[in-house]
């Protein structure tokens, strides 16, 4: 359970590591005021809007179909994950 609960934070926290970081910096304020709605730079709005929020989106979509496609195979498959023999 303490590895799901990580594993959310992290993504989450990289989620908006994407959308603040890139050729251009838009500063965390800005990123929480636009996703908020408050008024804020439009060159940062119209970035952060229409260029690294759908690409971040995408991203996280295109992981978790991944994820899920390779849960059915191994279920349809019938191939058990990996068990950890304590040897080499």
């Amino acid at each position: 359970m303490k590895t799901i609960v990580l594993g959310a934070i992290a993504i989450i926290i990289l989620f908006f590591a994407n959308l603040a970081w890139g050729s251009v910096n838009i500063p965390w304020q800005d990123v929480g005021a636009i996703i908020s709605g408050s008024q804020t730079d439009e060159t940062y709005r119209y970035i952060l809007l229409e260029s690294r929020l759908p690409a971040a989106i995408t991203a996280l979509l295109s992981g978790a179909a991944l994820a899920t496609s390779g849960l059915l195979l191994q279920t349809a498959f019938r191939d058990s994950l990996p068990q950890s023999s304590g040897g080499s």
